[in-house]
This record gives structure tokens, C-alpha cells and sequence, in this order.
């Protein structure tokens, strides 16, 4: 009970932060792309929007809420409650793991008219929220500003975007395999064209693996940079 109201303040919170209605914005121009490409074109384009951002919206907004914050004082006075850190971490990784979800249906409703593999091509995105999110967090507690963080993100970010090039049959190679980005493609094609099983095997394997890294970084970051400074320590 405790975490879903933790949930709902947070979804309310980035409403009040204007999240939401700067997406209505961005939504539009999206519409405005996609139903101006050639047919043949707007899958591949479909995939590569929903990945760099629906997909990854969490990496660039959980950064800004972090840093508001800490520079509100708000952990200071929330964790003297009971609330646990993996509470707040799960609270910040579902709402905005929520956001990329509307956001990316929202997004197919108004510009895909073929048949989709929904589920797939949305465990793609929830999977791929969760990490990119779990990234941004941690970024975001080694940083001391929100300037200090935009410059870090692209820095960190690309490196995960490094198999859109192969996605795009410019460049290939093995090690490709090992970067959760590769694993997000896969799974957001599907999405468009029949997915193989060992292919959906390895796209959520992988992901998965690297969902539980990406906790285990962020958990203990945010307890050393955030909770061990509150208490003085």
C-alpha cells in the first residue's frame, strides 16, 4: 500500500512538473514525422523513435526529479518516514516506466494502421524503461547539478545506443549482442515483424541481466550518496 501510494504522489508530482504536457508537444511533432514518410520507411522510423525516446524517457526525467530534490530538501524529510529505498526506487522506475508506456501507445494509435505485435513490442518498452531509468538514477546521484548531469548523459547514453548502427546495417559487430541497446531493438521490431523465440529468449534475458545490474548499481549509489548524507555519515 505503501509503494502505490508512493506511485501515485510521484505520477502526480511529475504532472505538477509539467512532464506530461510537454510530451503533448513533442507527441504532435512526432505525428507530424511519421505520417509525412513513406510507408516503407515508417517502421524502421517507428522503432528508432519509440527506442530513443518513449523507451529511454526515464534516463532524462528521472535526473531532473533527483536533483529537484536534493535541492529541495525533500529526502531529508522523506526518508524519516518508513519508506524504504527500494521503495523509492521502484516508485520512480514504474511512474515513469508508466509515461513511456502512454506515451508509445499514444504514438502507434495515432500513426500505425498495420497489425502489431503489441505485447511484444510493449515488453519492450517496459523493459527498456526499467533500465534506462535505473541508468539515469544513478547518473543523477553523482551529479552535483542538473548542468553537470545533461552533460554527462549523452556521454553515457550513446554508449547503449551503439547498436543503432547496426540496426541501420552500417556497422556490425559481436559485442553488439552484450549491449541491453541491441536487446531493446530486437524487442521493439518485434513489435512490427514476427519475432523468433530465441530471439525473444535473449532479448529479455539480456535486458533482464541488466536490469539487475542497473538495480544493484543504483541501490547501493543511492545509499552511499544520498541516505549515508542524510544521516550524517
Amino acid at each position: 500500500m505503501r509503494l502505490i501510494n508512493t506511485i501515485k504522489y510521484d505520477v502526480l508530482s511529475q504532472f505538477r512538473y509539467g512532464f506530461y504536457y510537454a510530451y503533448i508537444a513533442i507527441l504532435i511533432l512526432y505525428y507530424g514525422l511519421l505520417t509525412n514518410i513513406p510507408t516503407e520507411l515508417r517502421n524502421d522510423i517507428e522503432v528508432l523513435i519509440i527506442f530513443s525516446d518513449p523507451s529511454a524517457v526515464g534516463y532524462f526525467i528521472i535526473g531532473g526529479i533527483l536533483l529537484l530534490e536534493k535541492d529541495q530538501n525533500t529526502m531529508e524529510n522523506l526518508f524519516v518516514t518508513p519508506i524504504r529505498i527500494y521503495e523509492y526506487i521502484f516508485s520512480k522506475v514504474i511512474s515513469l516506466t508508466l509515461l513511456a508506456v502512454l506515451i508509445t501507445i499514444i504514438i502507434l494509435m495515432t500513426t500505425w494502421n498495420e497489425p502489431l505485435h503489441l505485447f511484444t513490442l510493449l515488453l519492450g518498452v517496459i523493459l527498456t524503461s526499467i533500465f534506462f531509468t535505473l541508468l539515469g538514477l544513478t547518473a543523477a546521484v553523482y551529479s552535483n547539478s542538473l548542468n553537470e548531469y545533461l552533460l554527462k548523459a549523452p556521454l553515457i547514453v550513446s554508449v547503449f545506443y551503439l547498436p543503432v548502427v547496426e540496426y541501420l546495417n552500417i556497422y556490425h559487430h559481436p559485442l553488439f549482442n552484450i549491449i541491453p541497446g541491441k536487446a531493446s531493438l530486437v524487442l521493439l521490431e518485434g513489435g512490427f515483424e514476427e519475432l523468433e523465440p530465441l530471439s525473444l529468449v535473449y532479448a529479455v534475458a539480456t535486458l533482464s541481466a541488466w536490469i539487475v545490474l542497473a538495480y544493484m548499481l543504483a541501490y547501493r549509489s543511492f545509499y552511499k550518496r544520498i541516505i549515508l548524507r542524510i544521516e550524517g555519515r
